[in-house]
Order: structure tokens, then C-alpha cells, then sequence
């Protein structure tokens, strides 16, 4: 029916629109707001909620695109809590070498309140993990919260 250079042909065709599919949704994407952009991945956030967020904010041009590659190289099931901030509209492959590397730039972090603290028992559970954090400014913006 039809000649082996037309199957040949329709095969090159399609392989050429793939590579420019392919290559277009791997650019940045054309933003022009601030930088730098921080995406915050909660733990137990799935591949396609954190794709969502990607595409919403204008770092990747393509969920599916994203998904795909990110379950091709083993990566669809590890991408770790945190805070991923991104300086500037990046090709795709170098948001999925960010979370490649496995280590947001900054790590989430999960502290417990026992109930019953006080407002000074509470700052000094969390005064370790943030270490700017003023004693005098911290209790003058929870005094009239619970846990006085």
C-alpha cells in the first residue's frame, strides 16, 4: 500500500517534530517578574503537585514535559521538602539538575509546641533553629497570644 521511503519519511517527520517539541518546551519560559522565585516543596508534595507550582510560576514551560523526565531518570518519587529558589528563568534541564541534586536550598524543617509552652518555653524551642531571631521583638509580638 504504502512504500518503505514514506513509512521512512513519516518516521523522520515525526521525530523532527518530537526534537522541536521537545527543545521549545525545554527553554525558558519568557518571564519577566522578580527574581528569585522560591518554590516551597511540602513533604509528601507528589511529582505533578510539584510540577504544578513550577508551571505556575513561570520556571517550566511544560508539566508533561517535566514529569516525564523527572519519572525517566528515577527521579518521580524522591524529590525532597524544601525551599527551591531559582535566580532566573532556566532551561528545563537545569531545574531538574536542582532537583537532581537532592538538596533544596534550604532544608524543611519541622518543630513540635507542646501544648502548655509558655511564650518564653516557645522561643527557646526555636531560637536554635533560627538564629536571627530577637528574644525582645519575638515576646512583644506574642504578648497577648496563648501561651503567656
Amino acid at each position: 500500500m504504502f512504500s518503505k521511503a514514506f513509512y521512512k519519511f513519516s518516521g523522520i517527520v515525526l521525530l523532527l517534530i518530537c526534537f522541536i517539541y521537545i527543545y521549545n518546551a525545554s527553554l525558558s519560559p519568557d518571564y519577566k517578574g522578580p527574581f528569585p522565585i522560591k518554590i516551597i516543596v511540602n513533604d509528601g508534595n507528589a511529582l505533578p503537585q510539584v510540577a504544578d507550582k513550577l508551571y505556575a510560576n513561570n520556571i517550566i514551560k511544560s508539566k508533561e514535559l517535566f514529569r516525564i523526565i523527572m519519572g525517566a531518570i528515577n527521579l518521580a518519587t524522591d524529590i525532597r521538602a524544601g525551599v527551591y529558589s531559582f535566580e532566573r528563568s532556566a532551561p528545563l534541564w537545569s531545574v531538574i539538575e536542582k532537583f537532581a541534586g537532592r538538596h533544596p536550598d534550604k532544608p524543611a524543617m519541622s518543630i513540635t509546641i507542646p501544648e502548655g509552652f509558655n511564650n518564653q518555653e516557645i522561643f527557646e524551642r526555636i531560637a536554635p533553629y533560627l538564629p536571627h531571631l530577637n528574644r525582645e521583638k519575638f515576646l512583644k509580638l506574642v504578648a497577648d497570644k496563648q501561651g503567656t
